[in-house]
């Protein structure tokens, strides 16, 4: 065998071994790593389950699963009557402790205290960090009229998530145990002209969440951050599942099947298969290419959305 020969027979070794680890990740962190046991028993870490942004989408998605669990849920979102309405539909159907905070995330700091009192002596076994807010359709920075926006959107989405982190994360601390879920964005990991301000605050959610892993994993607290790309929500305005669009409870109950296995996730197969796809992408495409991809498929979203909003005006 000649040194040619030699050198293509090793490379094919090396790429056939790298996609069996590739794939055998895949799967572990897809599905077995959850039927082997590796991802956490959450009635062990305590007895409630604290959830923002909880009375639509993904964040009531995430409170139905925990009370099917059998943990009691605190929800906090704005509106109290929706609130109050997701408490009972819990309670009738999963026979759990519910209670409710009415919060307006886009507030800052000193509208907390609210939280403290009801979170009080709660053992608090997860904490999920979802609540959120986007842009009305993609937008040029500078064409956002509006101070009050940019101010907002770092509030609800960066701010939120520190403050409840801050609020929760001494308690699982003290007792060695407890999970903090974050809600990140797939526009945090790939080129987002149009919607730049609410990628950036995105990608603070995951910065945060990977320093604040490093920091507390020898104390037994996970912090994960979750990259979902688009899912079934009034945020997405996709109303209907398919393929690489999942239902907010199809969304959840994969993404809970990689806590304790990933520190960052896409949470879900199809999303998993995107986010692989992207990152080859990334890797051997110039990132000029990739920029003006994502760059024109926005420009197409926002011409459109100005143009239906221009009919309803009619």
């Amino acid at each position: 065998m000649g040194f040619i020969d030699m050198l293509g027979y090793a490379a094919a070794i090396y790429l056939a071994i790298r996609l069996g680890l590739t794939l055998f990740r895949f799967v572990y962190t897809s599905f077995l790593g959850d039927m082997l046991g590796h991802t956490p028993d959450y009635k062990k870490l305590g007895d409630w389950a604290v959830i923002t942004g909880a009375t639509d989408g993904i964040g009531k998605a995430y409170a139905f699963e925990f009370a099917r669990r059998g943990l009691n849920v605190l929800l906090i979102s704005r509106t109290m009557a929706k609130l109050e309405q997701t408490a009972k539909e819990i309670e009738a159907k999963h026979g759990v402790q519910t209670r409710a905070v009415s919060m307006d995330f886009t507030r800052d700091l000193s509208a907390y205290e609210p939280i403290r009192t009801a979170l009080g002596s709660l053992d608090v076994a997860v904490l999920v960090n979802n609540v959120g807010m986007n842009y009305e359709h993609p937008e040029f920075f500078v064409e956002i009229p509006d101070d009050r926006f940019t101010q907002d959107i770092l509030n609800c989405n960066a701010l939120s998530m520190t403050a409840m982190t801050r609020l929760v994360l001494p308690h699982m601390l003290a007792k060695k145990k407890g999970v903090i879920i974050n809600l990140s964005s797939f526009s945090a990991v790939m080129p987002t002209a149009l919607l730049t301000q609410y990628s950036a605050t995105k990608a603070y959610v995951s910065q945060l969440s990977s320093g604040l892993q490093t920091e507390v994993r020898e104390h037994g607290v996970i912090v994960q951050s979750t990259t979902p790309a688009f899912i079934c929500s009034k945020m997405s305005k996709f109303t209907t599942p398919r393929l690489f669009v999942p239902s907010a409870d199809q969304f959840v109950r994969a993404q809970l099947k990689t806590v304790g296995l990933e520190t960052e996730t896409f949470g879900c197969m199809s999303h998993k298969i995107q986010g692989m796809a992207a990152g080859l992408a990334n890797r051997h495409l110039p990132e000029s290419v990739m920029s003006k991809y994502y760059f024109d498929r926005m420009l197409g979203v926002r011409a459109r959305a100005i143009k239906r909003k221009a009919r309803k005006q009619e």
